[in-house]
């Protein structure tokens, strides 16, 4: 936890990835959460980190995914238990933009014409990891 200066002792070495014109990939900060970058220079993922494990590590993230366009519009947000949801983008024919939804016990995956397909969670191998 906080030290006796209200800093967050290290957990994890800072990670700070850059593309090969030297603009920011990959930001990471000592505490796990960060930020990815599209080739762009706009964010593409932001996460954050919260709670500890026994060994000082944190155990739960949660995350914001950006869409690589004007004014960088959410696309995609999932929480520290993995509940959430990520558009797709628009292909050749579809009526809407296809979607993945997360929730408590199943996945929802909506096709470009809307068709919606449910799968429980635990079927198929697909168990909750850190559920604990």
């Amino acid at each position: 936890g906080p030290g006796p200066t209200g800093m967050v002792a290290a957990k994890y070495d800072v990670l700070d990835l850059k593309y090969g014109d030297g603009s920011p990939a990959v930001l990471r900060h000592v505490d796990g959460s960060g930020f990815a970058y599209y080739q762009s220079g706009r964010k593409a993922i932001c996460i954050s980190a919260h709670g500890t494990n026994a060994t000082g590590k944190v155990r739960r993230y949660g995350a914001i995914v950006h869409s690589d366009s004007a004014r960088s519009p959410i696309i995609g947000c999932f929480d520290e238990w993995g509940r959430g949801y990520a558009d797709g983008q628009l292909g050749p024919g579809d009526l809407q933009a296809p979607k993945v939804v997360v929730g408590e016990a199943n996945v929802t995956v909506v096709d470009g014409t809307g068709r919606s397909t449910d799968v429980p969670l635990g079927v198929h191998g697909n168990r909750r990891v850190g559920a604990e």
